[in-house]
């Protein structure tokens, strides 16, 4: 897990929660007491689960390697069967991991797509399918994915 701070530096989330607990000086007692159960409190909440975590999970399942999954090198991503596979993710996983999404404008399948390429994945088009490459999603291995940016897109505001 990761967090973006003010200088859109990333920090790893423990990093974030060590530096947070330290930052607790103050003027008088009162108030590094009030930082330090703030920050407490911060720890014990648990951060929601980043959409890189939940698309790992998702490629990593074997009952849903004929919608999605990783492709022949483990860098990347798939959906092997084109516009029907797109169909089944768009009715079957994506309401099931990422919620309902009621946009007049916008489909579930459209946001998932922005989402991808705002966290940096790229299409890899040297094949047929529709596959995606990001140099920290990689195979069994979720320690590189605390290096890629925390960002949700939700909805769209125009």
């Amino acid at each position: 897990m990761s967090v973006i701070n003010a200088t859109s530096t990333i920090i790893p989330y423990e990093d974030y929660e060590l530096m947070s607990s330290e930052s607790c000086g103050g003027s008088n007692d009162l108030q590094a007491e009030s930082c330090k159960k703030t920050n407490r409190l911060k720890r014990n909440r648990r951060a929601p689960i980043r959409f890189v975590d939940k698309l790992h999970e998702i490629c990593s399942r074997d009952d849903l390697n004929n919608i999605i999954c990783w492709n022949d090198d483990g860098d990347g991503w798939t959906i092997p069967n084109g516009a029907s596979g797109e169909d089944l993710l768009s009715s079957l996983i994506l309401p099931l991991y990422f919620g309902k999404f009621d946009d007049p404008f916008s489909s579930s399948l459209e946001m998932f797509y922005l989402n991808v390429y705002l966290h940096g994945f790229r299409r890899d088009g040297s094949t047929s399918t529709l596959s995606f490459q990001h140099k920290n999603f990689v195979r069994d291995n979720t320690s590189l994915l605390q290096y890629m940016p925390d960002i949700q897109v939700t909805a769209m505001s125009f």
